[in-house]
């Protein structure tokens, strides 16, 4: 599968018909909201009607197609997101939809102005997810969406499903505040666009910070992020995680997931309802890691 990034704004047909030549075969459009106030308010350069077609002309050229939506939007509302969900099925169904939920962590400036004003409370903002998570869980199971082992994910029962692959490939990121992620490193680029290019041009490191694993470390981190991202509700969610690790190390997962999971106990990152993970405020605040990683709402 090859994929093409896209933005309603800028992708014409003339576009499309060239990625088809290049060997593309899916594209995934940001087109975020079916409401013409919302996306004027995030500052999107599209609006609905350029998003309409920019699905109508994808599918047209029959390349796989895959929207991106948002939700949990400062001020948004249920009705709101029912109808976001009742535009993108209303037309030409896409083969496969990404639902971002507007993820807020305490210590971040976003959260510290929205606390200011009145506007938030974080841990509150979190329990409305869900709300808003089950809302669009029930529609699109009625339009015969499958939803993935990755939550923000879900495809059309005769679709391929899209297998969520931004923590398990490798990763090279370029340009100011990118990650990388590597099977012994991961680091992060200067955020500050200046720093960022004036160490290039002086052949330095632009990185903020460069950490190195070994080995038994990178499992560990392997098996840590399909906790953080994976859907935790599933049945079967260790034995999910432990053929995931044997697929990409070829060798049994042993006793990792229990060391991990150990590990979060013991510093109050998790707890338990019934069988499910459930992240804790702790783990939540930017010292317990959502500076870098937030996990998924299921």
């Amino acid at each position: 599968m090859k994929t093409s990034e896209a933005n309603p704004s800028s992708l014409t047909e003339a576009k499309i018909k060239l990625l088809r030549a290049l060997g593309f075969n899916r594209v995934s459009l940001g087109v975020q909201s079916f409401n013409d106030a919302t996306l004027r308010k995030m500052r999107c350069a599209h609006t609905v009607a350029l998003a309409r077609r920019a699905i109508q002309s994808v599918l047209e050229q029959g390349l796989m197609l895959n929207v991106d939506l948002l939700f949990g939007l400062v001020g948004q509302t249920q009705a709101d997101l029912e109808s976001d969900l009742q535009q993108l099925c209303a037309g030409g169904l896409p083969h496969q939809v990404t639902l971002f939920p507007l993820r807020i962590a305490k210590g971040t400036p976003l959260a510290d102005e929205l606390q200011q004003q009145g506007a938030l409370d974080v841990m509150s903002h979190n329990r409305r997810l869900l709300e808003f998570d089950a809302l669009v869980e029930q529609h699109l199971r009625g339009h015969s969406f499958i939803r993935a082992e990755t939550p923000i994910s879900y495809h059309r029962a005769e679709a391929r499903p899209h297998r969520y692959q931004s923590v398990e490939g490798r990763i090279v990121g370029l340009g100011a505040g990118a990650g990388t992620l590597l099977e012994g490193a991961e680091s992060v680029n200067y955020r500050d666009v200046s720093r960022y290019i004036g160490h290039l041009r002086e052949h330095l490191c632009p990185t903020e910070y460069d950490v190195h694993s070994t080995p038994e470390q990178a499992r560990e981190r392997y098996v840590l992020f399909r906790i953080l991202f994976l859907n935790r509700s599933l049945a079967g969610f260790r034995e999910i995680v432990a053929k995931r690790f044997e697929d990409y190390y070829s060798e049994p997962m042993g006793s990792c997931y229990e060391k991990v999971v150990a590990d979060l106990r013991r510093r109050a990152y998790i707890e338990f309802t019934g069988d499910r993970i459930v992240f804790t405020e702790r783990f939540l605040e930017p010292a317990g890691g959502a500076e870098h990683w937030t996990p998924s709402i299921r």
